[in-house]
């Protein structure tokens, strides 16, 4: 009996150590939901009255970047190396 007595012991403090360790998850896991719950809130605040952008809204964007840039350039102009281009 002292067996069996002592082997439920420690597996009872065994459980009781997984319980501990989950709520401390489920709490994380619940102050992670409140915080994302105020920033939902503070987005649909600030978004409450907006509209869509029309089709013609969007047409009216400009898709060509003036002057043109390239890559390399911008390599060139991070690194303040000397450019030589071949041709």
């Amino acid at each position: 009996m002292q067996a069996d007595y002592d082997a439920l012991f420690t597996e009872n403090a065994a459980n009781k150590s997984e319980v501990e360790r989950a709520n401390t998850e489920v709490k994380k896991a619940n102050d992670k939901v409140a915080e994302l719950g105020e920033v939902s809130s503070n987005v649909q605040d600030q978004t409450e009255n907006l509209q869509p952008m029309t089709q013609e809204e969007l047409n009216a964007i400009s898709t060509e970047n003036q002057p043109d840039v390239f890559d390399a350039e911008i390599v060139v102009q991070n690194l303040q190396l000397t450019y030589i281009q071949d041709g």
